[in-house]
């Protein structure tokens, strides 16, 4: 759980300051759960030059009500959960300040989402709140109050999640909470009745903090029950490693496939035997005399993947023929076993001539620099999958148009991901159905946009 909390204060001396405005809002990642939003009667003069900045006069807090009165009902809602804020060691001093003079000693873990934001975004001019948000496409309304920075902190840590491929932010908010409830026989009871009938990808982790399954479903909270429903040896043994399980709703099955087969090749978590590209099982490979194979086993130099054998020959065929090469052998899965190899030659030649490497690279690349639009994760948002050069680059939501038009505020946004065979392959899929709406970029806006940041290839060390 992550507490994001803006504070704003009367100004004066170090440690003599008060808080006039409070905003909290408890997050489990997707949804905001609780919240506490107040103006608080400092008891202390406000200084002139902070009621220009916020706007809140000596008035307007004369009937407010005194920290004291709002104490109880702080500490319960962030027991357990890490204060998160923009330049948080202001707002948590101040915090912990308003404790201290009633008595009470309060303590939290911290999260800083300027620093999360350097090393996430990096390049952005400046990284005071009002110039990520104008970066990120990021509305804030009410500047200088408690509840209007909370809630864009809140946003931009949404951000922040989605472009943290290694799960740091994850793993350390897990390391430090504990989301068993044992207060009836089973340890997960409060946690499983929160999930959600959704479509997305989930976690789980032990109490190092460490992801040691990740799993994804069209219905994630009945997926994630089965999980502690077996009661064979090695499910209770898998069962007791659980320390706390996270999930993140995608809105739409293509990019909660995506997410499943980016994250499960950089996290490798323990539990997970399946191989990441399962339903798409079927390869076409290529060896380095450029002889080709249609098989089911992992391979080096994947060139395109398929879901049935029948799709990867018809295709195979189908290149051959696009690319006016005959192969030597006709292709049919009746006549040959899985993974039979053989060469390719143009018609016309006098000799044997192979297709080159960069074309069979090619066949799974897309003609246009694009977005395809998914479904988001409400009614209010759309996701969209990132397409230039020919692959998968990315992926992203948004909510406004401004936020895809403009170059920066896109690119700021904007997840980027590694060319991969396999994400071509699983996004064609979806794009040959005509399930998906195109829009299409012009060539300035994806020069524009310029170099894209990429992934690191640090792994769990699950």
């Amino acid at each position: 759980m992550y507490a994001v909390l803006d504070v704003e204060t009367t100004g004066g001396k170090y440690n003599k300051e008060g808080i006039t405005d409070i905003a909290v809002f408890l997050f489990d990642g997707h949804d905001v759960v609780d919240q506490v939003i107040s103006l608080v009667n400092p008891e202390r003069p406000i200084q002139p030059f902070v009621e220009r900045l916020t706007g809140i006069t000596q008035n307007m807090v004369k009937h407010a009500p005194k920290f004291y009165q709002l104490a109880k009902r702080i500490v319960e809602l962030t027991e357990g959960a890490i204060i998160v804020g923009h330049n948080v060691e202001f707002d948590y001093r101040m915090l912990r300040l308003e404790f201290q003079r009633l008595g009470y000693e309060f303590e939290r873990e911290t999260l800083d989402t300027i620093e999360l934001s350097q090393k996430l975004i990096p390049g952005l001019e400046a990284y005071g709140l009002e110039k990520v948000c104008k970066a990120l496409g990021i509305s804030n309304s009410s500047r200088h109050r408690a509840e209007g920075d909370a809630r864009a902190t809140l946003e931009l840590l949404r951000i922040l999640l989605r472009k943290d491929h290694d799960k740091e932010i994850q793993s350390s908010a897990h390391a430090h909470t504990n989301d068993r409830d044992t207060r009836s026989g089973n340890p997960f009871e409060t946690l499983l009745r929160n999930f959600s009938k959704s479509v997305g990808i989930y976690y789980l982790f032990d109490e190092k903090g460490k992801v040691i399954y990740l799993g994804r479903s069209n219905n994630l909270k009945n997926r994630i029950n089965k999980h502690f429903l077996s009661t064979s040896p090695e499910a209770v043994k898998f069962q007791s490693e659980i320390a706390s399980v996270e999930v993140e709703e995608t809105g739409s099955e293509l990019l909660s496939r995506i997410k499943e087969f980016i994250e499960l090749d950089r996290l490798q978590p323990k539990y997970n035997h399946n191989q990441p590209h399962k339903n798409l099982p079927w390869l076409v490979t290529l060896d380095a005399e450029l002889q080709v194979s249609v098989t089911k086993r992992i391979a080096e130099s994947p060139v395109h993947y398929f879901n049935t054998e029948k799709e990867a020959y018809q295709s195979l065929n189908g290149f051959f023929k696009a690319k006016n090469a005959n192969p030597k052998l006709e292709l049919s899965p009746r006549f040959y076993e899985k993974g039979k190899k053989f060469v390719t030659w143009f018609e016309g030649t006098e000799k044997s001539k192979k297709l080159s490497k960069r074309t069979y690279q090619m066949w799974s690349y897309f003609k246009k620099d694009q977005l395809l639009i998914v479904k988001g994760k409400d009614a209010y948002e759309k996701g969209f999958v990132f397409i230039a050069k020919g692959q998968v680059l990315g992926y992203g939501y948004y909510q406004l148009n401004q936020q895809i038009l403009d170059v920066t505020i896109f690119k700021n946004a904007l997840v980027p991901v590694s060319p991969s065979p396999y994400l071509n392959a699983l996004v064609k899929q979806q794009a040959e159905k005509g399930v998906l709406r195109a829009v299409p970029l012009e060539k300035e806006f994806v020069i524009a946009l310029g170099k894209l940041p990429r992934p690191s290839k640090k792994k769990s060390s699950n």
